[in-house]
C-alpha cells in the first residue's frame, strides 16, 4: 500500500507543470560510517559501511546498520533509480536533500529528547557526545531549500556542531536548578564524528541558534509541562 502511494506521488511529480522543487529530508545516517579515527563527514560521503553489513549479515545485521542502510539506499535511489518515475521526478524538479542531525527540542516520545532530559535530571547521565541541531533550524532549512535557486540538486547537511553532554549542562543559565555535572569537563572531548555544515550556511544562508538559546528554550518548555 505504501509503495503504491509512493508511486502515485512520483507519477504526480513527474507530470506536474507547477511543482517547482521537492525537498527530501534524509538523515546523517546516510552520510556517516563508524570511523577508527576522528573524521569530518561532508555531503560527498555515503554510509557504505552499513549497506555492506546488511548485505553480508542480512537479518543478523545490527539495528544501526539496518537503519543506516535503509536511509542510504533510499536517498541514493532518488538520483540513481532505474525506475522511470523516480528518475523523471528527480530530474524535473531539482530535488534538494537535507541530511539532519538529532534535535534537542523536547518531545515525550522522542529518543534524543529523552536522552537530553536524563542528562539534566539523572546523576551520571552527562557522559557521551554527538552532534546536534534544533528543530527551528531543520524547519527553516526546508523552507530555504525551496526558496534558494542555487540549492536545487544539492545535498546539504544540517548540523549545528559537535557537543558533549556536559556542554548541555554548561550552557544552562546559572539560575537553573538542574544538575551541573562537572563544569568544563566537555571541553577536552575527542569527537570521533563531526559534520561539515558549511554548505547550509553558504547556499541556504542558514543561521543556527546557539546552544545556550536552545537550552533556554527547552527548559522553558519543560517548565510549561511540554
Amino acid at each position: 500500500m505504501l509503495q503504491d502511494l509512493g508511486h502515485q506521488a512520483l507519477r504526480f511529480l513527474a507530470s506536474s507543470t507547477f511543482v517547482k522543487r521537492v525537498i527530501i529530508t534524509s538523515s546523517v545516517a546516510a552520510v556517516l560510517s563508524v570511523p577508527s579515527t576522528p573524521q569530518v563527514f561532508t555531503e560527498a560521503d555515503w554510509n557504505g559501511q552499513a549497506v555492506k553489513e546488511v548485505e553480508e549479515k542480512g537479518r543478523e545485521a545490527s539495528n544501526a546498520a539496518r537503519y543506516g542502510a535503509s536511509k542510504t539506499l533510499a536517498e541514493r535511489g532518488m538520483s540513481s533509480s532505474p525506475d522511470r518515475l523516480v528518475t523523471s521526478a528527480y530530474q524535473r524538479h531539482g530535488t534538494c536533500t537535507t541530511n539532519t542531525k538529532q534535535n534537542i527540542i523536547p518531545s515525550a516520545q522522542n529518543t534524543s529528547s529523552q536522552t537530553m532530559y536524563d542528562v539534566f535530571t539523572k546523576e551520571g547521565s552527562a557522559v557521551g557526545s554527538g552532534s546536534w541541531v534544533d528543530m527551528p533550524a531543520i524547519a527553516l532549512a526546508r523552507v530555504l531549500g525551496l526558496q534558494k535557486e542555487e540549492a536545487g540538486g544539492e545535498r546539504i547537511i544540517i548540523s549545528a556542531g559537535a557537543f558533549s553532554f556536559q556542554d548541555l549542562l554548561d550552557a544552562t543559565p546559572s539560575s537553573s536548578k538542574h544538575l551541573k555535572g562537572t563544569p568544563g569537563a566537555g571541553k577536552d572531548a575527542v569527537h570521533q564524528i563531526r559534520f561539515d555544515a558549511d554548505k547550509s550556511v553558504r547556499l541556504l544562508r542558514l543561521k543556527y541558534h546557539t546552544m545556550a538559546d536552545t537550552i533556554a528554550d527547552t527548559l522553558e518548555d519543560w517548565e510549561k509541562g511540554w
